[in-house]
């Protein structure tokens, strides 16, 4: 029986199915007989394979170019391609059902079964369909004998003509089409895509694909045949059409709607990291890895060392808000502000603290803010700690230039001299001749129960007068009391009347929380005195404290009852006169203003004249 080599069989199939025509078990049995040792066949040995081409009658050269010559562990060649091993397929053969009937013909005897035969595309790892067909292509039901065609598929042959074995897909084998024409050809192709080796054209249509189709979240490893073979589709579309379409996709992956990312791989999906570190770092995929990381620079806000792609970047292009956040220790909601009104517009559509700006342009806007000091290094100047600072700046005892409601504080040197100061007034305590006790603010103010706030108003309005500094320092730390004086205060205070909690509520105009919240903040102080008749304690306040409050501030529930109108009168005409509560209860629903800014508005200033008190 005439068997014929076709143009795009493997070499070793032909020797297969000649192996059958004679009578053999298959190739092993016929490369014994001919003298032609095994491995170096399956090797691609140039003299093995000619040996073996001259039995059977075939042009030695055309054998050895449909044959994969191992080059070393890494590549094989096959035509004139070079090839990764890890992309091939070659002890097994997958096959498209469709070929292999037509290659058999309609009726399935012995001699007809000799004519199907394995085509070179099919040992490539990322060709998966069968563009003529649209078909995937199937491995055998059961793993065969290594490098036997016709052995692994003859028990089959059956349900190959059935159609029982077919798998149609969605997919119209762009990618396949393209290995088949450059196999056929032999030589480059013409185009972006012929810079690259045909396995790694198929990986990178695979991942682009399926990152366009479905989103970053989605590996090729976990779409179903006919999904994967249309992300192969859409992947190859976009690579034909070149360097521009690929930039393109990147783009889009990168604006897409979706939670903010601060990594690559949240955007990209796992290209980033498969062209980094995986089967994708290899030097065949140079071109799309050049052109990512450009992508990335031009598009995502990296400062200098971050690694990109293997790469670190040696200066800063971008800024975002957040970054400029970070790096110049400022709230983002007050960067955005500045840059809103520095008429700087963000690049990309993107939600606002997503967007890029240039960052020469970011850093010569917040420069001017750049001498200011944060919190943190406030606290240090200042010499106490966050909770201090943020009472005493909430009290008006501590100003600070920039931020403050709608963004994070920060004080100028003027604001940390302006308040240390005030302590100079302070002589040492080493100079005063007689030796006394002295306390800390933060010391007198766990003794006495009283806040740091209450303790330094005491201080400032000049009820405390033993008052000096530990040392030369200015700072609040080293500020110290006369414990004797203290203690004095405290027992003249122990004499003071009480209110219990409902009379405060009812005097007040205020709820039991949101008293305790300003408790807590230093307006007020709120006491457990033991209960005369059930010596339990209750919850009460000075009564002293209670009329220094009402003359300082004046709650909204408050001023609908002195006013004689409704609650939400009140929040209109407050609203109306552009009024801010200093306070806000933690539900919402209470608010507390200063005398002095309610007093000239209209409408909600009866009975409080003669009230207005200065807060400090």
């Amino acid at each position: 029986m005439k068997l014929d080599f076709h143009p795009d069989e493997l070499f070793i199939s032909f020797v297969s199915r000649f192996a059958r025509s004679l009578g053999l078990a298959g190739v092993a049995d016929l490369l014994r007989d001919v003298g032609v040792p095994i491995g170096g066949f399956h090797k691609g040995n140039r003299a093995a394979i000619a040996k073996v081409a001259g039995v059977l009658n075939v042009d030695p050269e055309a054998a050895l170019a449909r044959s994969f010559r191992r080059v070393d562990a890494q590549r094989s060649e096959l035509m004139e391609l070079s090839l990764g091993e890890r992309w091939l397929i070659r002890g097994q053969y997958r096959v498209c059902p469709a070929c292999l009937r037509a290659d058999i013909g309609p009726d399935l005897s012995e001699r007809a079964a000799l004519n199907a035969y394995a085509r070179m595309a099919w040992s490539f790892a990322t060709v998966r369909v069968c563009p003529e067909h649209r078909m995937s292509l199937i491995p055998p039901p059961e793993a065969g004998v290594a490098h036997e065609f016709n052995q692994s598929w003859e028990p089959w042959l059956s349900e190959i003509i059935d159609s029982e074995l077919d798998q149609p897909v969605a997919g119209m084998g762009l990618f396949e089409s393209f290995v088949s024409r450059r196999l056929e050809a032999n030589a480059q192709i013409p185009g972006w895509t012929g810079r690259f080796p045909p396995d790694a054209l198929g990986m990178l249509s695979e991942f682009l694909g399926t990152a366009k189709l479905y989103g970053p979240g989605l590996r090729p490893s976990d779409c179903d045949p006919s999904d994967l073979s249309l992300a192969a589709d859409a992947g190859f579309a976009v690579l034909s059409d070149g360097p521009e379409a690929v930039e393109a996709l990147l783009l889009d992956l990168r604006t897409r709607p979706g939670p903010p990312q601060q990594r690559p791989q949240g955007r990209y999906g796992p290209i980033y990291d498969w062209l980094k570190r995986s089967a994708g770092a290899a030097s065949e995929f140079d071109p799309i890895r050049a052109l990512l990381r450009r992508h990335i620079l031009d598009t995502w806000p990296f400062g200098p060392g971050r690694d990109i792609l293997g790469d670190p970047l040696t200066e800063r292009r971008f800024h975002s808000i957040l970054t400029a956040s970070a790096e110049y220790d400022l709230r983002p909601a007050h960067v955005a502000n500045m840059l809103r009104d520095a008429k700087l517009e963000g690049a990309l559509d993107m939600p606002e603290f997503e967007r890029i700006y240039p960052a020469e342009e970011v850093n010569d806007i917040l420069d001017s803010v750049s001498g200011s000091l944060s919190i943190r290094h406030a606290e240090t100047q200042l010499g106490m700690t966050r909770t201090q600072l943020e009472t005493l700046l909430k009290a008006g005892f501590l100003r600070c230039s920039l931020g403050g409601k709608d963004a994070r504080p920060r004080f100028s040197q003027k604001d940390i001299s302006t308040f240390n100061d005030r302590n100079r007034a302070f002589p040492p305590a080493g100079l005063q001749g007689v030796p006394r006790s002295y306390l800390t603010i933060a010391e007198a103010s766990r003794r006495s129960g009283k806040s740091v706030v209450q303790i330094y108003r005491m201080i400032v309005e000049g009820t405390l007068k033993g008052v000096f500094r530990a040392s030369d320092s200015l700072l609040f730390s080293e500020i110290v009391i006369d414990a004797q004086e203290l203690a004095a205060l405290m027992t003249a205070d122990s004499h003071d009347d009480f209110l219990p909690m409902y009379a405060c509520v009812k005097q007040l105009a205020l709820g039991t929380a949101f008293i305790r919240e300003l408790s807590a903040k230093g307006y007020l102080e709120v006491l457990d005195v033991p209960d005369k008749r059930t010596h339990r304690p209750k919850a009460t306040i000075r009564t002293r404290q209670i009329d220094d409050f009402l003359a300082r501030f004046v709650s909204r529930r408050r001023l609908s009852h002195m006013n004689r109108i409704q609650v939400r009168e009140v929040q209109k005409r407050v609203e109306q006169a552009g009024l801010v509560p200093i306070e806000v209860s933690a539900d919402g629903k209470e608010f507390l203003f200063h005398v002095g800014e309610v007093l000239p508005i209209p409408g909600l200033n009866r009975g409080l004249e003669n009230r207005v008190r200065s807060p400090g």
